[in-house]
């Protein structure tokens, strides 16, 4: 298919269905950057066809930027990009997979994905903070990228099990911790609260995983696992959550978020107390930080974080009531705003000099 933007090659196998909106899919997935966005042609690189026969040489393969196996997502909820979406919409189970190449606004849009910050410091330390520079860059704006695609399984939504549900809301948990290493707060945001509602929303009995007597049904065994399985991805979710939200200093929502994992999940999570703590920090909430830091305190004595949080705490405390000092004495009209501790060495010493005299 060659419409001058997007171009696939697809192998439909033994002629099997092709996937539909809404259908679960598990697939592996690498894609490379050929070069810029007047290289597409009809022609497959050497990469990708040595990738699809399982031996690559070094002397083919062009710039690797996404190497992932064994991803599960619903087609149709929007966790990849447009043109991996639009692929998998036209491929069937194959072992030999299916080939996109696209240019790369297709990907991640017009400015392309640029390392995260950290990382390739040698490239970027020579480059002089140029924008435009290419090191900078997993995948350089107007490029072109191939990706080969192998479908392993594809399930109606109504044939979605907890053990899919499981690998959904972990592939949506990869995708939104991506998103974030690379600025996108919305998406990662977009998915965390997904695969929380994924889990979450599965209707299963209370039951806990080491209740299941000897003779439980297997039913039971599986519902009781899923409870058990489910408690770290959506911790980790809520976690990531509060994150996101500290950095665009929703402060509010951060606590809302690690009140959450608190409540129901975990009682003694260590980043959601030192979260709370920063949150209620940041809105003057001194006494509810106070109450969670001793909580952090007692359930993690040795921990580094909980003492870097308490050190905070009181620093933040400290400047607070030194600003609330200054602002009090600016309304009074005192001169002496912002050295506050002058003026009260000054005052004494006025008192002790009038008793003097008397």
């Amino acid at each position: 298919m060659n419409n001058g933007e997007t171009e696939t090659e697809t192998n439909t196998g033994d002629g099997g269905n092709l996937p539909e909106v809404g259908d679960i899919i598990s697939f592996d997935l690498k894609g490379y950057v050929l070069g810029s966005d007047e290289e597409i042609t009809d022609i497959l690189s050497p990469a990708i066809v040595s990738s699809m026969t399982q031996s690559p040489t070094q002397q083919q393969q062009p710039s690797h930027f996404l190497n992932v196996k064994d991803w599960t997502i619903k087609l149709g909820d929007a966790d990849l990009p447009p043109a991996l979406e639009m692929t998998l919409r036209f491929l069937s189970m194959d072992p030999r997979g299916g080939v996109v190449r696209s240019r790369s606004k297709y990907m991640y849009g017009l400015t392309g994905r640029r390392r995260p910050a950290g990382t390739n410091k040698e490239q970027r330390s020579t480059s002089n903070d140029d924008e435009s520079d290419e090191s900078s860059f997993i995948v350089p704006p107007y490029s072109t990228i191939e990706c080969s695609v192998v479908i392993k399984t594809i399930k109606p939504a109504i044939s979605l099990t907890l053990e899919d549900a499981i690998l959904c809301a972990k592939s949506k948990k990869i995708i939104g911790n991506d998103s974030f290493l690379h600025g996108d707060y919305e998406k990662c945001l977009r998915l965390y609260n997904s695969a929380v509602d994924l889990l979450v929303g599965q209707n299963v009995p209370e039951i806990e995983a080491d209740a299941c007597a000897e003779g439980e049904s297997n039913d039971n065994r599986q519902n009781a696992q899923f409870r058990k399985s489910r408690i770290p991805i959506v911790v980790d979710c809520l976690n990531n959550t509060a994150m996101v939200q500290y950095k665009r200093k929703e402060f509010g929502s951060v606590k809302d978020a690690c009140s959450k994992i608190l409540d129901k999940w975990d009682d003694r999570n260590q980043k959601a107390l030192c979260r709370i703590v920063q949150a209620s920090v940041e809105l003057a909430d001194f006494e509810g930080a106070r109450s969670v830091l001793s909580k952090a305190i007692k359930f993690h004595p040795d921990s580094k974080d909980v003492k870097r949080i308490a050190m905070l705490y009181k620093q933040k405390k400290l400047d607070y009531k030194q600003q609330q000092k200054d602002l009090y004495e600016k309304m009074l009209g005192n001169d002496n705003v912002g050295n506050s501790s002058k003026a009260i060495v000054s005052s004494r010493w006025l008192s002790i000099d009038s008793e003097t005299k008397q």
